[in-house]
This record gives C-alpha cells, structure tokens and sequence, in this order.
C-alpha cells in the first residue's frame, strides 16, 4: 500500500529563519535527517525520508524535509496487516503521552510493570512482553549521545501491534536539537510516563545494564556508528547530499532575519559544519562515553 501521511517539515528549529539568534546560527537543515537514518542502520524501524523544493501557487516557498508521519498507517504498511492492527503513541508538550490510535491499555501496562520494579529477574523478564529492550537501548543511546535537548517530555512516537505479548517500538522524532551543546547530560532525565523513566527504572537491573554496555560496546568502539569519524562521515554525506537544494533556501530566506547580509552556504552553512566536525562531534564522542560509565552503563 501507498504512504497514508507525508510530512513536509521546515525543519524551524534546525534552519536559518528560526525566532531565536543562537537556533538560527547552528542551523544544518541534517539533524533530523541523521537520527532517523541512524536509528535504521542500527536495525530498527525508522520511516523513509528525503527533501523536495516546494512552491506555493508557483511562489518557491524552500527546501524541505520530506518523511512519512509514524503512525499505525506506517507500521501497518512497513509491517504488514491493518491500521486497525496498531497501537500508536506520540509525545505532547501539553498533554503528555497522547494516543494516535488503538488504545492505551499496553502503553499503561507497560509503566505499571517498570514502576512496581524491574530490578530481578521476574520483572526485568516481564517488562519485556511490553518493550523491545534492544531497540530500546539504541533508541536512548542516540538521544544521549547526541544530547538531544528537546525531549523526552517532547518528541517521541511509539507503537506496536495490538496482538499479546508484542513490545513498543519507539521512533526518532522531530529531533532537531541534538548536536546543540557540547557538554549537555540527559542520562539522568527521569520524566514520568516517557521513555526516560523506563531507562531509569530499567536501569536498576543488572542484565540490563550489562545489555546496554554491550550496545556501548558495539556502537562506540571499533568503527561502530557511533564513533566519532563515523558520525563526520554520516554528517558529511547528508552535507554533501543538500548543499545545492541550500542555495535556493539561502535566497528564499537567507535573509529574513539578516537583511543585507543573508545567510549563505557559503559563508554560514560551512562554518557551522566546521565546527561541528572539529569541536562538536569530537566533545560529544568523550562527554557521552564519561556519563555512560558515570551511570554504572558501561565499565
């Protein structure tokens, strides 16, 4: 079947006419691009992404991401079987955890087994008839390691089929503040009813923490993905990718906030990948490794 929701996202908080000075400045119009991707070669489910020019009653209006919305539509087609087949969640500021579709009986299920204790075998055995722990664990180790500073009480979505005993999945979203500041620690964020209580919750349990060292282990060393080289390569193919499509989005809206000096490719859009590559990526490689062994999750 066809693509039910295509998003076309501005990506505002990661481009050159956001509100605010400091945003604008490290726009890349890649964040989003680099987790979703990031997330799928780990092996999980991330839905397909790309960019597309867009116009407006023949006014070109910019250069914007395109991806399918995660939702049942989406699991139903990449998985197989109906939307009525799926439970979909999502983050809402407002709100809280909202439902998409489905219900929310296995999502509420799930917490009351991670807040009653995961710490022996009996609960850490249980809570996995509701999460796919490994999935899990690359999910939070992207959104640790690249510090990203608006979630977990924003930004996720999850789902899962409605059949007994099939775990949530949950999905990159949105993330266009990861790669923000150098120094930032989300390992201890502990947000009620969103993924960071089950990490804090899970993390109690010493099967699960020697699962999440593996992960560790895996994607931070020996050429994995999350090694730093790995993540300038990975940035600077997308660069590489959107760098043309910019030139029309630095005369769209270079500049609305900089009238007489406008945002170039040139000029702003390679300094920002300069220091990405040279001071971000390399501090983001030791800080994150330092708070996973501060967090007893890797030795």
């Amino acid at each position: 079947t066809g693509i039910n929701g295509l998003l076309f996202n501005g990506q505002n908080g990661d481009s050159w006419f956001h509100p605010n000075l400091a945003q604008r400045e490290a726009g890349s119009y890649i964040r989003d691009h680099f987790a979703h991707e990031l997330l799928g070669d780990m092996g999980h489910l991330t839905p397909p992404q790309s960019r597309a020019h867009v116009y407006i009653n023949g006014l070109y209006w910019g250069f914007y991401q395109t991806i399918e919305r995660v939702d049942q539509h989406f699991m139903a087609r990449m998985l197989g079987g109906e939307p009525e087949d799926y439970d979909s969640m999502k983050a809402s500021i407002q709100e809280g955890p909202t439902l998409v579709a489905g219900d929310t009986r296995a999502y509420e299920t799930m917490f009351e087994v991670a807040n009653s204790g995961v710490e022996d075998d009996e609960g850490y055995k249980a809570i996995q008839q509701y999460l796919d722990v490994d999935s899990f664990i690359d999910y939070m180790l992207i959104n640790f390691w690249t510090g990203n500073r608006d979630w977990d009480h924003n930004n996720w979505r999850n789902g899962r089929h409605r059949s007994a005993g099939s775990p949530w999945h949950y999905f990159m979203w949105d993330s266009e503040n990861i790669f923000k500041e150098t120094g930032i620690d989300r390992t201890s964020n502990n947000t009620a009813d969103n993924p960071t209580r089950l990490h804090q919750q899970l993390a109690k349990n010493p099967e699960y923490r020697h699962k999440f060292a593996d992960h560790v282990q895996k994607h931070l060393f020996n050429d994995g993905l999350l090694t730093e080289d790995a993540v300038i390569a990975r940035w600077r193919r997308w660069a590489d990718y959107i760098r043309s499509g910019l030139l029309a989005e630095s005369a769209r809206w270079g500049d609305h906030h900089r009238p007489g000096n406008p945002h170039t490719v040139a000029k702003d859009y390679e300094s920002n990948f300069k220091y990405l590559k040279d001071t971000m990526f390399p501090a983001r490689a030791k800080t994150a490794l330092q708070q996973f062994k501060d967090r007893g999750l890797y030795s």
